[in-house]
């Protein structure tokens, strides 16, 4: 009977060790599927660095900041800088898109008033980030036609100054998520040997 009682006791402590085991795997088996992310080629990395890594998809930025005008022929002016861009991230590090840039400036005319502005280019850009995910810097750069035209703010209508294309190269840093420090600069070669040098800095609004 005793022989009986220590092989049932040595069975039990078999049973609880068995158990304590098999919990031991699968908690281990769960934390390591939830630690690591794997994409179809293989690679794996732990899932927290997987955070935030969805620009890829539809993507819209909007953004506003200080812009400087220097031309070709002497002057300058400063104004509001703008930035419209939609379009497609193939990757959660490359974006394609449409690219509205452009500066709202105003100049007194000589009857008293008003008049307001806008320099820029409108054409197909890119962004390249150096990280898949915030924070990260990137480039960016873009090529289209250049307009410079004028409102007449007190109700004479709009009108275009010049025509013909310009490019803008520039740079930044993601430091959150969807927000954005951007700079650039904006070459623009119009017609009349018009030519403007444009210089920017703002803060940008990334939807992905």
């Amino acid at each position: 009977m005793n022989a009986f009682l220590k092989t049932l006791g040595h069975f039990r402590s078999f049973l609880v060790m068995a158990a304590v085991t098999a919990l031991s795997a699968g908690v281990a088996a769960g934390a390591s599927a939830q630690e690591y992310v794997c994409d179809s080629e293989g690679r794996c990395e732990r899932a927290q660095n997987q955070q935030g890594k969805n620009r890829k998809g539809f993507v819209l930025d909007l953004g506003l900041g200080a812009s400087r005008i220097g031309y070709s022929g002497g002057g300058s002016d400063t104004g509001v800088g703008s930035d419209f861009k939609i379009g497609h991230a193939p990757t959660n590090q490359l974006m394609i898109y449409y690219h509205s840039a452009g500066t709202f400036y105003t100049i007194d005319d000589f009857s008293g008033g008003s008049d307001l502005y806008t320099l820029g280019i409108s054409g197909i850009g890119a962004t390249w980030f150096l990280k898949p995910g915030a924070p990260s810097a990137y480039v960016d750069g873009t090529i289209g036609r250049a307009a410079w035209n004028v409102l007449d703010l007190d109700g004479g209508g709009a009108e275009n100054i010049a025509s013909g294309w310009g490019f803008s190269l520039g740079g930044g840093f993601e430091f959150a998520r969807h927000w954005l420090l951007s700079g650039d600069i904006i070459m623009t070669r119009l017609e009349f040997d018009t030519n403007a040098t444009t210089m920017r800095v703002g803060l940008r609004w990334l939807l992905y």
